[in-house]
């Protein structure tokens, strides 16, 4: 049994799965997905959302895959929690003309690594690696150029998803033409439904938490951890004129270990600005969209400790919302220059408060965002793995 692409994730994940059902559909029979775990099927405790998370949907459906070691019950944290059994014999089996990985960060990544070049396999990669996600001494980040360098000398293709992501790639010694764009990207929940049914969504939810449509609905989606800055969102109300404070409402949609402190500004919040903020919890993937729909504008101020993308980003204007984020935020470098996305300095409560008063001046649009998204789709990312394995010899 021969095919054509052998990729390697460590987990089944929500935003990638629908990429490879899609890739499957294009290139039937040419593709298999190898799982080091499954620990996101069988559930377990996020330590970002601070409770257990098991995310619906299909994450292994309409495509074929293989789980290498079901055993795993722990979120991998180390080199050695994912080790690799079976990536070889795996490998051996399929025979595949190449392979795909998308993280270098365990052993089983270096495993099917060293296989792939082992056997003369061409070896590609996606990952969301890039160079501003941190901050770094000159002498960590001399060393970590160095070992990307040697690294990717094996790596005959890469995916960007991103400009970070590319200029990251570009960097660290591959070439232009060794690149093709595969962004990050979300499913469009949105997409299916029609612009009465976004409007119906949307005035059902903003009625059960009593809002009217005078109301601007700022939005955090996510774990609510010191990384994301979630506090920031509240430090901006004494910076707004009354006249955006009047018709302001926020809901902070997620968990995490900030929620108390969070919940418990909020009531001093209300109580001095009689600003509503609304505390949903966590909201799983399907049910997500209806959210995204209420809100007017989503913030996502993280700090440089890590934010290499924003997933909520796409997912939020998907849904035709406002963007607010942080320059610490990796898509702002693919974003910036669009007609409904700010980006502010990290910790800026002036400049957020300033970037809602901006975009407290439009009017709702659940389109606004659709043509220029359209790069950043999983049709347009499995296109791409598509066009590539039509070139592989």
């Amino acid at each position: 049994m021969a095919i054509s692409l052998l990729i390697f994730e460590t987990h089944p994940i929500q935003y990638r799965a629908p990429v490879y059902s899609r890739l499957n559909q294009i290139c039937p029979g040419q593709i298999h997905v190898a799982y080091a775990c499954d620990i996101s099927l069988r559930g377990g405790l996020d330590p970002g959302f601070s409770l257990p998370v098991t995310w619906d949907g299909n994450l292994m459906g309409g495509y074929p895959s293989t789980v290498l070691d079901a055993s795993v019950t722990l979120p991998p944290r180390g080199w050695n929690d994912l080790r690799g059994h079976g990536v070889i014999s795996l490998i051996h089996r399929l025979q595949p003309r190449a392979i795909l990985l998308n993280s270098l960060n365990y052993r089983y990544d270096h495993t099917a690594y060293l296989a792939g070049l082992l056997a003369r396999i061409p070896i590609w990669m996606r990952c969301e690696t890039q160079d501003q996600a941190f901050s770094r001494s000159w002498l960590k980040d001399r060393l970590r150029h160095t070992y990307y360098r040697l690294l990717y000398a094996g790596i005959q293709q890469a995916f960007p998803i991103g400009e970070l992501n590319r200029q990251h790639w570009l960097r660290h010694g591959m070439k232009p033409m060794q690149l093709r764009a595969a962004h990050y990207c979300t499913p469009n929940r949105a997409a299916a439904l029609t612009t009465q049914q976004r409007q119906c969504r949307r005035e059902a939810l903003r009625q059960q938490l009593g809002l009217d449509a005078r109301y601007l609905l700022v939005g955090f989606f996510g774990k609510l951890i010191p990384k994301k800055d979630p506090m920031l969102l509240l430090e901006s109300l004494p910076l707004m004129p009354d006249s955006l404070r009047h018709r302001l409402a926020f809901v902070y949609v997620g968990s995490g270990a900030l929620q108390q402190e969070l919940q418990q500004e909020a009531a001093a919040v209300q109580l001095r600005y009689g600003v509503p903020v609304h505390f949903p919890g966590f909201v799983n993937q399907s049910a997500l969209v209806d959210w995204y729909l209420a809100a007017d504008v989503v913030v996502l101020p993280s700090q440089r400790t890590g934010e290499t993308w924003g997933l909520v980003v796409n997912e939020a204007m998907q849904a035709g919302c406002s963007v607010v984020v942080s320059e610490a935020v990796g898509c702002t470098a693919d974003f910036s220059g669009w007609e409904r996305f700010r980006t502010i300095p990290v910790g800026s409560a002036s400049s957020l408060a300033l970037a809602l008063m901006e975009l407290a001046e439009y009017p709702r649009s659940f389109t606004w965002a659709t043509e220029g998204l359209q790069p950043y789709s999983i049709e347009a990312a499995a296109q791409a793995f598509a066009a590539a394995i039509a070139e592989l010899p």
